[in-house]
């Protein structure tokens, strides 16, 4: 349920993957506007590293699947604009 909800949070921004490189979740994007809307929204979080990859270092503690899961609820809001069922995946 949670890989579901985290893919569905996914569309609206743009991206297309999301995989972990040692202390770093890489995330594939291929909305360029949106990636740079989502890193400039993660206040220094996710870094824009080349025209395709974005990178999030995970910092001590957050390599923890349920705080991974919750990392990335908090950095990939739902967007007013997003489908129903992306809302509806999302348990608040």
């Amino acid at each position: 349920m949670r890989t579901t909800e985290i893919r569905l949070r996914c569309v609206p921004w743009g991206m297309v993957s999301i995989h972990r490189d040692r202390s770093d979740l890489v995330l594939t994007y291929r909305n360029r506007p949106k990636a740079e809307q989502l890193a400039a929204m993660s206040r220094g979080r996710i870094k824009l590293v080349d025209e395709r990859l974005l990178y999030l270092r995970l910092r001590e503690g957050e390599d923890d699947p349920v705080r991974m899961y919750r990392l990335l609820r908090r950095l990939l809001p739902v967007p007013a604009s997003a489908s129903p069922q992306v809302a509806a995946a999302s348990p608040g």
